[in-house]
């Protein structure tokens, strides 16, 4: 809640020894020397660093920033206990410990970073502008490099050719201001033919994203780094059928589910999105194979693995 919320600087002047300090972290924390300092038990829930690779062309300044966060896992070993989002978040912890030979050996603690299922039937569904198209491929997410969106563009070209009553939905937040300066740019020459099927929509509420799940045919992402990736398991939710990129962390959270693609063949991945489409046995397959994956999530997202780390800090066993 808002009037909850309060500032870094205040944490500092308040925080005692009975306190725990739960740190989320995933970009550089200038305040992170300071808080070490604090009497209080720490806990790091690690959401993983976007690698400055993907960044550097848009925005070196925020690229920067990425490296620095990475520098501060120097810290690790000051925290009580440690968390990640996902086995693929904790290797990046476990790597820099492996530099590390006079650090003690890691045990990070896995947890989804949710907990319990969201309550969906409870968002009632809202209007908002669909395309006319009868096929529509969403993708939900930050539009960011590593996501690359422009890998969402060459596959629905693909689609397009196969499907000529099709659309591409991008729903997200656009964070790096060269980067559209680049999805514009080839949205205005190499994918110009297409630029009337494709729409993005900034911001949406709950109520307009149930509906665009409740409406769309398929999920879609080529993302090349992800922590944990919760619009896949929200796609799942609804029942349509994912196909991804296989980003060690995606392929975590769809399991053995989904359709995913170790290389960016998008005439191939194009062909087998309009077959799954378009045969319903196909994609009742996918679509069950994806209901039991989300027993896992939602058995994995009931916060035990949380409480099970809050109470080796509270009550004094060392998680590390």
């Amino acid at each position: 809640r808002r009037g909850r919320v309060r500032r870094t600087s205040e944490l500092c002047a308040s925080a005692g020894q009975d306190d725990v300090l739960v740190m989320n972290f995933s970009f550089f924390e200038p305040w992170l020397p300071r808080l070490m300092e604090l009497p209080t038990k720490t806990i790091l829930y690690f959401h993983t660093i976007t690698p400055a690779r993907f960044l550097q062309v848009y925005d070196a300044e925020y690229a920067a920033h990425c490296i620095d966060g990475l520098a501060q896992l120097k810290y690790l070993d000051q925290f009580d206990a440690l968390m990640a989002n996902s086995t693929s978040s904790a290797r990046v912890l476990e790597a820099v410990e492996s530099e590390d030979e006079s650090q003690r050996a890691l045990e990070v603690a896995i947890g989804p970073p949710v907990v319990g299922p969201k309550a969906w039937h409870d968002v009632k569904a809202e209007p908002i502008d669909m395309p006319r198209q009868s096929t529509k491929l969403l993708y939900v997410g930050r539009i960011a490099p590593h996501k690359r969106i422009e890998d969402l563009f060459a596959l629905f070209e693909q689609y397009h050719a196969l499907d000529p009553n099709s659309a591409l939905l991008l729903i997200g937040a656009a964070s790096f201001e060269g980067y559209i300066g680049f999805l514009n740019y080839l949205l205005s020459s190499e994918y110009a033919p297409l630029a009337d099927h494709i729409h993005f929509v900034e911001s949406v509420s709950d109520g307009q994203l149930k509906t665009l799940y409740q409406s769309c045919s398929a999920f879609v992402t080529m993302s090349e780094h992800e922590g944990f990736c919760v619009p896949v398991v929200e796609a799942m939710t609804f029942d349509m059928p994912v196909f991804a990129f296989a980003d060690q962390a995606i392929v975590e959270t769809l399991g053995r589910s989904g359709r995913v693609f170790h290389s960016k063949e998008f005439e191939t991945i194009a062909a087998d999105l309009r077959s799954v489409i378009t045969t319903a046995w196909k994609q009742q397959s996918i679509v069950a194979a994806q209901h039991e994956r989300m027993k896992q999530i939602d058995q994995q997202s009931d916060g035990q693995a949380f409480w099970a780390t809050l109470e080796k800090v509270v009550y004094g066993a060392r998680a590390i």
